[in-house]
C-alpha cells in the first residue's frame, strides 16, 4: 500500500468537505428556511428571501470555486498519462470538480427567471411596506410570492444536489 502525498490528501479532504458543506447549506435553505419564509406575510417573505439570496450569491460561488479548484488539483495530481482516463481516479475527481462548480451555470440558466421575479417582488415589498412590517398585502402582478418561493425551493434543492454528487464522487475516488 502506497502512502498518499500530503498535498493530495489535503486537496481530497478540503475538496470533499467544502463541496459537502456547500450542498448542506444549499439544501437547508430549501428545506429549512423557505418553509419559514412561506409562513410570513408575502411582503416580508419576499424581502427576507432577497436577503437570504444575497448572502448565498456572495458566498456559494466562492465555496464552489474553491472546492472545484481543490478537486481539480487532485485530478491533475493523480492523472496517469500512460493510462486511459477510463478507470482512473483522476476522472472521478474531475467529474466531482465539474459537478460542484455547475451550481453557477445552473443558477444562471435554470433559476434566473424565478430569481428575477422574486427580486421584483422584494423591490415592490420595500415600496409597499414603508413602516408597516405587518402588512399582508399580496403583491401585484404574476405569480404569488408563495408560489415563486415554492418553485425556487425545488430548483434550489436540485442545485444543492450538484455539490453533493461532487463530494460523493470525490469520496468514492479517494477510497483505496
Amino acid at each position: 500500500m502506497t502512502s498518499t502525498p500530503m498535498p493530495i490528501l489535503v486537496g481530497q479532504v478540503l475538496g470533499i468537505t467544502t463541496s459537502a458543506g456547500l450542498s448542506g447549506a444549499i439544501l437547508f435553505i430549501s428545506w429549512g428556511s423557505v418553509p419559514a419564509l412561506r409562513a410570513a406575510p408575502p411582503s416580508i417573505a419576499a424581502r427576507q428571501w432577497a436577503i437570504t439570496y444575497d448572502i448565498g450569491k456572495r458566498t456559494s460561488p466562492l465555496i464552489a470555486a474553491t472546492s472545484s479548484l481543490l478537486l481539480g488539483y487532485v485530478a491533475y495530481a493523480t492523472y496517469d498519462l500512460r493510462a486511459s482516463i477510463i478507470g482512473q481516479k483522476a476522472g472521478l475527481y474531475a467529474l466531482a470538480a465539474f459537478s460542484t462548480i455547475c451550481i453557477a451555470p445552473f443558477t444562471i440558466l435554470v433559476m434566473e427567471g424565478t430569481n428575477n421575479q422574486l427580486q421584483t417582488k422584494a423591490s415592490e415589498a420595500k415600496k409597499v411596506n414603508k413602516g408597516d412590517e405587518t402588512s399582508d398585502i399580496e403583491l401585484v402582478g404574476g405569480e404569488s410570492v408563495g408560489e415563486l418561493l415554492g418553485r425556487w425551493s425545488v430548483l434550489n434543492a436540485f442545485r444543492g444536489i450538484l455539490p453533493l454528487i461532487g463530494s460523493i464522487l470525490a469520496l468514492w475516488a479517494s477510497l483505496d
